[in-house]
């Protein structure tokens, strides 16, 4: 049977969403692979033991290296000393090796989150993007097929890097199951205790310019004039990233909002603070999700499956992720954003049954994308066996 390689690289402790989709790929494959497929996976050293004990598969280090080094140099070396016959990648980084069949999994493209986030760069970054981005267009191209994390990317890599959608899937990223049981159990008025607010609406501003954090400020002094008593709790603050966070509190203090009333702001939530993350999606009264672009949407999908009614965002697959159940609203029209929260308020949309959303979310798991990927691996074996 053919020998696997998968790129695991993007595992690593407290992963975001790439990284958990590449871990949670690699858990599905084992127990969905024929038994008699040998494979290994290539992971940084020191996330070796992230993997269950036992794990069937045998773990290649990876040396830290840029990604362009990848593409160019260290790929090509494991597959001339690995021998695989297939490659799987994790993420749409470069490198390819032609002639080895390879099955991506994309889950954004660069040139639209460089355009949602509006950043200046010099002209040295630029030059590097644009090279990266020429490889990882590479290594897209070569792909035996693409999997995709959204039907939003599947679109996009067809009309950016004009891959055929014969040869593209979507495997979505998952909802960690543990939201619908703590969900559950939450009790949503100590949340309120806790923070000291009777209401308030989640939002998160983690430093990533695509999440239009800045307008929150404006948002609740425009929610106070219209006399709606809520408070904005803006969580993911990590004030060792740049100025950011002290930016946006001073922002709130100019317009003469008061911190505990109008504002509350909460540090970052990783995997040490999972049931803290399910209690804030639960006992709010809505999730604001303001993010211009999003090859999937986790936050919100985590919200969703919470029970909690959402009020996004279009951008990027957003609106696919929402489906009917989100509020929809332009994520930079600070009065359009604010009597859409006044009117879901005064139609009594924070006291809600979102049960219908909640089983909607249910598409978004791992044995859903597992089935998918390993489907799409055992095609490309067909094929490569019916070749020789």
């Amino acid at each position: 049977m053919p020998r696997l390689l998968i790129d695991g690289r993007p595992v690593i402790r407290d992963p975001k969403g790439v990284g958990r989709y590449a871990y949670h790929i690699c858990l599905q494959l084992r127990d969905r692979l024929p038994e008699d497929w040998p494979f290994q996976v290539l992971v940084h050293p020191e996330n070796i033991s992230l993997f269950p004990p036992g794990f069937r598969a045998e773990f290649v280090p990876a040396p830290h290296r840029t990604e362009i080094a990848y593409a160019l140099f260290e790929i090509p070396r494991q597959v001339r000393r690995l021998k695989p016959q297939i490659m799987l990648k994790t993420d749409e980084s470069a490198g390819a090796v032609r002639g080895l069949p390879t099955v991506t999994v994309c889950h954004d493209v660069d040139k639209l989150i460089e355009k949602a986030q509006g950043v200046d760069l010099s002209l040295f970054r630029r030059a590097v993007n644009a090279y990266r981005r020429r490889l990882r267009c590479q290594t897209l191209q070569r792909s035996e097929c693409v999997v995709c994390n959204s039907e939003f990317i599947r679109a996009a890599v067809h009309s950016h890097y004009g891959i055929p959608l014969a040869r593209t899937a979507v495997a979505y990223c998952a909802i960690d199951p543990r939201f619908y049981e703590l969900s559950r159990l939450a009790d949503s008025a100590a949340v309120r205790q806790r923070y000291g607010v009777a209401r308030f609406i989640l939002a998160f501003a983690t430093g990533d310019p695509r999440e239009n954090s800045r307008l929150f400020p404006a948002l609740a002094a425009r929610l106070a004039v219209l006399g709606v008593d809520t408070c904005l709790l803006v969580a993911g603050i990590r004030r060792h990233l740049g100025s950011y966070a002290a930016e946006l509190e001073a922002e709130f203090l100019r317009l003469g909002l008061t911190p505990g009333r109008h504002f509350v702001f909460e540090g970052f939530l990783g995997g040490d603070r999972f049931r803290d993350l399910a209690d804030l999606y639960t006992a709010a009264d809505f999730y604001l999700e303001l993010s211009r672009h999003e090859g999937f949407g986790m936050q919100l999908a985590e919200a969703m499956a919470c029970g909690t009614t959402c009020i996004s965002s279009p951008g990027g697959a957003l609106a696919e992720v929402g489906d009917k159940y989100a509020l929809l609203v332009d994520p930079d029209n600070v009065d359009a954003i604010a009597t859409t929260i006044q009117a879901a308020y005064n139609r009594g949309l924070d006291r809600r049954d979102n049960r219908d959303q909640v089983n909607y979310t249910h598409k978004f798991s791992w044995d859903q994308a597992g089935i998918v990927i390993a489907g799409v691996l055992l095609q490309t074996a067909d094929r490569r066996l019916s070749k020789t």
